[in-house]
């Protein structure tokens, strides 16, 4: 055996026990909670040279589309998922008010400020129906359109590249 077998037999271990004390803690953080728990490794997030929606793509793909993601087995850093539109629609029209922005208003207000991501319920529901215009249907069929044309000529912009064996720094 070589040293790269050994370190990823130990990393495997390492992830093995991580992994029971994530479920056994789930089980007293959340005993009401049935949601599928996800444990993240931090390195999928954090430095990682490729785009956040990449990680959480490799999650869907193994727990679908409304999971708990944890980095440890604290409330605080612990996430619901959703990409599920069934999963998503029931929780925004039937349990809003269940649910808190946490940790990532806390993240996100020294950057946005109180824009509507970070904002408590009072600042969102006065701000809410100024951006309205920009949810409604034909807005955003319109703004698809725009979008695939954006998509179409990137992706034949990185054929043509790829083609002369260019590399192209996006």
């Amino acid at each position: 055996t070589n040293a790269v077998e050994v370190e990823e037999v130990e990393q495997g271990m390492l992830d093995d026990v991580l992994g029971a004390l994530f479920q056994i803690g789930g089980k007293f953080l959340w005993p009401n909670d049935n949601a599928v728990l996800a444990i993240g490794s931090l390195s999928d997030v954090v430095g990682a040279q490729r785009p956040l929606f990449m990680a959480l793509h490799k999650y869907f793909g193994q727990f679908g589309g409304a999971y708990k993601l944890s980095f440890a087995p604290v409330p605080q850093a612990t996430f619901y998922v959703l990409s599920d539109p069934n999963v998503v629609n029931t929780v925004l029209r039937e349990h809003a008010m269940s649910f808190d922005k946490g940790m990532l208003a806390e993240i996100l207000e020294p950057i946005l400020g109180k824009g509507l991501i970070p904002a408590d319920l009072e600042t969102w529901k006065q701000r809410r129906p100024v951006i309205q215009p920009g949810f409604h249907a034909r807005w955003l069929e319109r703004m698809m359109l725009t979008f695939n044309d954006c998509a179409e000529g990137l992706s034949k912009e990185l054929g043509q590249a790829a083609a002369a064996g260019r590399s192209v720094d996006m």
